[in-house]
């Protein structure tokens, strides 16, 4: 057993896996001597002190996080806005209610294998940074820094962008009829909610932290009252449309792929969050045991709840009314409660949607701004800002990412189109995340695996992400040579970010015999305020 397997059963077992990761060498130009390396303090986390969600406050880092905390972090955080929106896409591509049954289906499982294999990797390596940690380790630094370049100017305002566009489309219906509302009225609303939340957690974290707590309560409050609907409809109202009786519940079923592809891809945006927690793995208590047991029970309860809506649905519409619908609660509520209570469903849609919106330029903000203190993208973007409170905001990754939503909304237009964009972004690093767990069993044998999962899951993950990835691309060229394009101008600016490094007197070193190194990415220099990696080491 090596020194590396010891470090890692230490960190499972202690309060604090917060200890030396990396080492930042500081080079001397007097006489040509090298400084004495000094030890820096994993960062392993999206904030550098601990960040309470509930409080809005820095504190003391612990194992706090246990199963059932586990599983409701999970399930709000894949349960958003996807499911409001997304399931007349879906009926669109498909052409036939159980089709669309089965492509729901399909993503559960196929989230579900996604998420086992993240099980394997948070178990093996239990330290928050997700993606991060595991394509550095694996594939090297320049890999790394693309997904968090990638994901800062592309995936995550991309995020932001769709829950905006949903939230706007439900403040329509609440005062015009479908396709009644006047020209730029959606984009309007979807600048404004963005705006209006960078203000707010520009104010204050602990404002938005609150806001965020409060609208995931009543985002979950809405989903159960939908599935509710669905019941009352169908087994005491006993109304159906009969769409659902095989064979006919098939009749019509498109027969291109490429509309296949466009359905799951609808579909995995409203199954995205699936790998949360392994972005937060060194605060779950024995990951090893909760991570593998979280990931399955979580998407259980999304993927039952995404079919029973869908079910309600199609027993309550005809297919022609949700085929195409962005908006089909609306529609579904109106048909089964009447109008009046149909308002409080579609503010109900529109808070949920804020709240995702919310959600993902908190969560974003917090990761770009991390990203930039610790110079794995360029420092410009840990700039902060300290209106009220004690904790200073990220001003600079909240301003770069509302600017880049805004800009993706007013380029791409619509919500399919930026869907498309999102999840080839997004599969395309997860289909190399998984790619790297099976790298490291083959370069690592030795690394402790608490879990490990049976080596055709993996495989068949690569291969449909693999395979959504390129037929997404061959159907939208341009679209997706956005995301091209962005991966591409990450290639000179980490030249450029190296070079400055080197230039300031600072180096990274990485132990590649793996003794005397942990493989985190994200790493602060043990210094004053005045010395931090934000500045040039003197």
């Amino acid at each position: 057993m090596g020194a590396y397997d010891n470090y890692l059963r230490e960190q499972r077992e202690s309060q604090n896996p917060f200890s030396s990761s990396q080492e930042i060498r500081k080079t001397g130009s007097d006489h040509g001597e090298t400084k004495k390396p000094e030890r820096i303090k994993s960062l392993g986390r999206f904030l550098s002190r601990p960040f309470n969600f509930f409080t809005g406050k820095q504190g003391s880092f612990e194992r706090h996080v246990g199963l059932r905390e586990s599983v409701g972090l999970l399930v709000g955080v894949t349960i958003g806005s996807g499911i409001f929106s997304s399931p007349g896409f879906v009926v669109q591509y498909v052409g036939s209610p159980g089709a669309a049954l089965l492509v729901w289906l399909g993503c559960g499982l196929i989230s579900l294998a996604g998420g086992l294999c993240y099980a394997e990797l948070g178990s093996a390596l239990p330290f928050t940074g997700g993606e991060t940690v595991y394509l550095e380790r694996t594939f090297g630094r320049m890999t790394a820094f693309l997904y968090v370049w990638v994901s800062a100017l592309l995936a995550r305002p991309a995020s932001v962008a769709l829950s905006a566009l949903v939230f706007a489309d439900y403040c329509c219906r609440l005062r015009w009829s479908v396709g009644t509302h006047p020209y730029y009225s959606m984009e309007g609303i979807a600048f404004a909610a963005i705006g209006s939340l960078c203000v707010v957690q520009l104010t204050s974290t602990w404002l938005s932290a609150k806001l965020i707590s409060t609208l995931t309560i009543g985002k979950m409050v809405l989903v159960a009252a939908i599935c509710l609907m669905g019941i009352v409809d169908q087994l005491i109202l006993e109304n159906d449309t009969g769409q659902l009786a095989y064979p006919q519940s098939f009749n019509n079923t498109s027969t291109v792929p490429g509309n296949w592809v466009l359905a799951f891809a609808n579909c995995m945006f409203s199954f995205n969050g699936w790998n949360s927690l392994n972005l937060a793995a060194a605060e779950i208590r024995e990951p090893a045991v909760t991570i593998p047991l979280a990931i399955p029970l979580s998407l259980l309860i999304v993927t039952v709840s995404y079919l029973w809506i869908n079910i309600a649905y199609f027993t309550s519409m005809p297919m022609d009314v949700i085929s195409g619908t962005q908006s089909v609660a609306t529609t579904f509520s109106n048909l089964v409660v009447g109008k009046i209570f149909t308002k409080f469903i579609t503010a109900g849609v529109a808070l949920s949607a804020f709240a995702t919106c919310n959600g993902s330029l908190f969560a974003g903000a917090q990761a770009v701004r991390e990203s930039g203190r610790t110079r794995i993208l360029p420092s410009i973007f840990s700039y902060e800002l300290q209106i009220c409170g004690r904790n200073p905001t990220p001003a600079a990754a909240l301003i770069i990412q509302s600017i880049v939503s805004c800009l993706l909304i007013v380029i791409l237009e619509n919500f399919e189109t930026l869907v498309r964009v999102y999840v080839w972004t997004q599969w395309l690093f997860y289909s190399l995340t998984i790619v790297a767990l099976v790298v490291l069993r083959w370069s690592e044998p030795d690394l402790e695996r608490p879990y490990s999962v049976w080596m055709m899951v993996p495989v068949i993950f690569i291969l449909f992400s693999v395979f959504i990835v390129i037929v997404l691309f061959f159907i939208s060229p341009a679209t997706c040579s956005i995301a091209v394009a962005v991966l591409v101008m990450g290639l000179p600016v980490y030249a450029l970010q190296i070079r400055h490094l080197k230039k300031v007197g600072l180096v990274w070193v990485t132990d590649e015999s793996k003794e005397e190194s942990v493989p985190l990415l994200v790493a602060e220099l043990d210094s004053t305020p005045k010395q931090s990696l934000g500045h040039k080491l003197v």
